[in-house]
């Protein structure tokens, strides 16, 4: 650790010391005129190894004389300096789809699962849907079970946060299905007419979306099936 720590604190020593021999140097002996700069190649050390030098700032000053960065460091962990940009909502979504369209399904559901508390519907319903591809692809009865619950509970959430949401119905119908399947032919019966809704609902929202249109094809031909 104390290598590594050394390591580290050189070549940022190093970096103050070169950018200070050109700079008006105040307080704790840091350019203050670089804080722009810095903050860049600061976010690129591990936050842990910032958060033991903060603690044990007379480490950092025996390994380092002369260069107090440990309140800087202490700044940035702060965020009194200026942080790398939280990722937005917009972003979240346009990574999600980018996994599912080059079928990543197992990234996918790696990176939402962490929103599964989220109320923002439009993240929840494609955690429902990774669940759901992930049941697909799972080759144990007992997990696939267990996943296709689990979207099905997602795609209820999405749906109560969203009613105007065309995807949140269509994955609602899509996984009401899924999991009547395992509850018996006659269960199953008894939600299909709620699951031909729930499509209908999604094409009037959205009239373009073909997996609403394909889903309530399949939706009477299965119906016709079981009526003969």
């Amino acid at each position: 650790m104390r290598v590594t720590i050394y390591g580290t604190v050189t070549r940022l020593g190093r970096m103050v010391i070169a950018v200070g021999r050109s700079a008006e140097v105040k307080s704790y002996g840091f350019p203050w005129n670089c804080r722009k700069n810095v903050p860049t190649k600061l976010a690129m050390l591990d936050r842990k190894l910032f958060s033991t030098l903060v603690k044990r700032p007379a480490l950092l000053f025996s390994l380092v004389p002369g260069v107090k960065i440990a309140h800087c460091a202490k700044e940035v962990l702060d965020g009194k300096w200026p942080q790398r940009p939280k990722s937005t909502l917009d972003d979240v979504l346009r990574t999600a789809d980018m996994h599912y369209e080059h079928n990543e399904m197992r990234e996918l559901y790696d990176f939402l699962k962490d929103f599964n508390d989220s109320s923002e519907p439009e993240l929840v319903w494609r955690l429902a849907r990774a669940t759901y591809e992930l049941a697909k692809a799972s080759a144990k009865e007992d997990e696939k079970k267990r996943l296709i619950y689990a979207a099905f509970a997602l795609s209820e959430k999405a749906l109560k946060l969203d009613e105007g949401n065309f995807a949140c119905h269509k994955w609602f119908a899509i996984l009401l299905d899924e999991m009547a399947k395992y509850e018996g032919v006659k269960y199953r019966l008894q939600r299909s007419p709620e699951v031909k809704q729930h499509f209908e609902r999604s094409i009037e929202l959205n009239p373009r979306d073909p997996t609403s249109h394909h889903c309530l094809g399949y939706w009477y031909v299965w119906i016709l099936e079981e009526s003969s």
